[in-house]
């Protein structure tokens, strides 16, 4: 159902797309002479069965235009979901299809020791470390209008079966006996790139270091809040050259590709997370090559 309210839509330029794919991001350009305040609201499929809405606020970019970014998770739901544009006096709802992303799935079995008391109280700890980061919402926008991010790396060259969105087998087993314990799949959350151990790792875009810590999966670890729930996470890295709180510049040196946490060889894992959600980082960087 679409409500129309023509003093609404006389008053500003809205576009929105018509469709997104899953691990993909919707965006959301608003022009408005009267640089009104916009709240977005995003329903996905089987709303209001499926009640994972995501709520967010239009930013501002220069000249009275704005942008809204919403998420779309790897193993969201296909179909047609729901944008709800709302100003403080009215409303205007929009059909958006989500298109099914063919990921490839891992031939290889990922082993998963079960984790002692020890270590699962570590990991619980840091879950809610992490958590607590997701849900923040810096109102400052350190990202650039463009959205089209530096490199991590001078070069980029993806691990082979390594991408965004790979599916992976996941086994857990008894540490002792190799017994299995249970199974699952999961999404790679981010892509990899092949680097020698020391390559220098650098800031995608200006922001504040939200993380710079050893964390037992991901190894030495940075995230940096760009503003407005966008952040960028660095993977199993040799050297932290940065701090917490600290904020860093396009293209600061922030550390060095290593092998920390659970990496089988240098590398560093990259990851994009928009409201806690993962997305495809490509989608940041310039089409037909990362620059």
């Amino acid at each position: 159902m679409i409500f129309l309210f023509p003093a609404f839509a006389e008053a500003a330029n809205i576009n929105v797309p018509k469709s997104a794919v899953q691990g993909g991001v919707i965006r959301i350009l608003i022009t408005d002479p009267n640089d009104g305040e916009y709240q977005i609201q995003f329903s996905p499929v089987g709303w209001p069965q499926n009640d994972k809405i995501i709520v967010v606020r239009a930013v501002n970019l220069d000249g009275g235009r704005k942008i809204a970014l919403i998420p779309v998770a790897p193993d969201e739901v296909a179909g047609l979901a729901l944008i709800t544009i709302f100003t403080p006096t009215s409303g205007n709802t929009y059909p958006v299809e989500i298109k099914k992303t063919n990921f490839p799935e891992s031939l290889r079995l990922f082993h998963i020791p079960k984790p002692t008391p020890e270590i699962l109280k570590k990991s619980q700890e840091e879950r809610e470390f992490l958590d607590d980061i997701y849900a923040r919402l810096t109102q400052k926008k350190y990202f650039s209008k463009n959205l089209l991010f530096a490199s991590p790396l001078e070069k980029m060259d993806i691990v082979p079966n390594a991408n965004f969105g790979q599916i992976r087998k996941k086994v857990l087993v008894n540490p002792k006996t190799y017994k299995t314990i249970s199974r699952w799949k999961d999404y790679h959350k981010g892509a990899d790139f092949l680097a020698f151990t020391g390559t220098p790792v650098f800031a995608v875009e200006d922001g504040r270091v939200v993380a710079a810590r050893r964390l037992l999966g991901s190894g030495n670890t940075i995230i940096i809040d760009h503003g407005y729930g966008l952040l960028s996470l660095y993977f199993h890295l040799a050297k932290i050259d940065t701090q917490e709180g600290v904020e860093v510049v396009r293209g600061q040196k922030i550390g060095l590709v290593g092998m920390s946490g659970n990496a089988e060889g240098p590398h560093l894992h990259f990851e994009i997370r928009l409201y806690g959600v993962p997305v495809n980082p490509f989608g940041f960087f310039r089409p037909g090559g990362v620059k």
